[in-house]
């Protein structure tokens, strides 16, 4: 059995603040306009990208 270190640095932190604020949702307030087909929202795209 093999264990491995990752580091993620300050994303975690950057994660939970975009969660906690709820930036996906007002993002996807602003713009309700999205295609049937997509599965992703474009509050969580934003979110991805931050």
């Amino acid at each position: 059995m093999t264990y491995s270190i990752k580091n993620i640095d300050h994303l975690g932190l950057v994660s939970g603040m975009c969660k906690e604020i709820g930036i996906a949702k007002i993002i996807d307030q602003a713009h309700p306009k999205q295609s049937k087909d997509k599965k992703v929202t474009y509050g969580q795209l934003v979110e991805a990208m931050i």
